[in-house]
Protein backbone atom coordinates (compact mmCIF):
# COMPACT_ATOMS: atom_id res chain seq x y z
CA UNK A 1 0.00 0.00 0.00
CA UNK A 2 1.63 3.62 -0.44
CA UNK A 3 0.67 6.86 0.92
CA UNK A 4 -2.73 7.32 -0.87
CA UNK A 5 -3.97 4.19 0.40
CA UNK A 6 -4.28 2.39 -2.72
CA UNK A 7 -2.80 -1.08 -3.50
CA UNK A 8 -1.45 -1.92 -7.15
CA UNK A 9 -4.66 -3.73 -8.37
CA UNK A 10 -6.93 -1.08 -7.17
CA UNK A 11 -9.26 1.10 -9.79
CA UNK A 12 -10.10 4.17 -9.40
CA UNK A 13 -13.07 5.55 -11.26
CA UNK A 14 -14.27 9.39 -11.43
CA UNK A 15 -16.95 11.07 -13.11
CA UNK A 16 -17.67 14.60 -13.53
CA UNK A 17 -21.42 15.52 -13.06
CA UNK A 18 -23.19 19.01 -14.50
CA UNK A 19 -25.99 20.26 -15.79
CA UNK A 20 -27.39 23.58 -17.41
CA UNK A 21 -29.54 25.68 -15.12
CA UNK A 22 -29.60 28.60 -17.25
CA UNK A 23 -31.67 30.80 -14.78
CA UNK A 24 -28.57 30.07 -12.63
CA UNK A 25 -31.25 30.32 -9.10
CA UNK A 26 -30.94 27.01 -8.13
CA UNK A 27 -28.74 26.66 -5.29
CA UNK A 28 -28.22 23.27 -4.66
CA UNK A 29 -26.12 20.49 -6.53
CA UNK A 30 -27.49 18.38 -9.29
CA UNK A 31 -28.96 14.95 -7.76
CA UNK A 32 -26.65 12.02 -9.67
CA UNK A 33 -26.25 8.51 -9.30
CA UNK A 34 -22.56 6.62 -10.02
CA UNK A 35 -23.23 3.01 -10.59
CA UNK A 36 -20.44 0.91 -11.10
CA UNK A 37 -21.29 -2.99 -12.55
CA UNK A 38 -24.90 -2.46 -11.37
CA UNK A 39 -23.75 -1.37 -8.09
CA UNK A 40 -24.19 2.25 -6.48
CA UNK A 41 -21.05 3.69 -5.11
CA UNK A 42 -20.82 5.75 -2.25
CA UNK A 43 -21.18 9.58 -3.06
CA UNK A 44 -24.13 10.22 -5.11
CA UNK A 45 -27.17 11.74 -3.71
Amino acid sequence: MNEGGLKVDDVVVGGIVSYDESTELVQQYAPYTLTVNGVVQPGGR
